[in-house]
């Protein structure tokens, strides 16, 4: 993606009209709800990654 547009999904969740019901939702560029990968959502592979992370 290019940089120059880097901020704008975050920038529209964050100022948009209405965005108080953007609460738990998720963004893909360029600002547009999307849904997180499956994998994302896996507690083992989150376990994994913390335990990794803590070394």
């Amino acid at each position: 993606y290019p940089a120059r547009y880097g901020a704008l999904t975050p920038l529209y969740a964050g100022t948009a009209a209405g965005s108080a019901q953007f609460n738990g939702k998720y963004f893909i560029p360029w600002a547009h709800e999307g849904v997180p990968r499956l994998d994302t959502q896996d507690d083992a592979i989150g376990k994994k990654l913390w335990s990794w992370l803590d070394e």
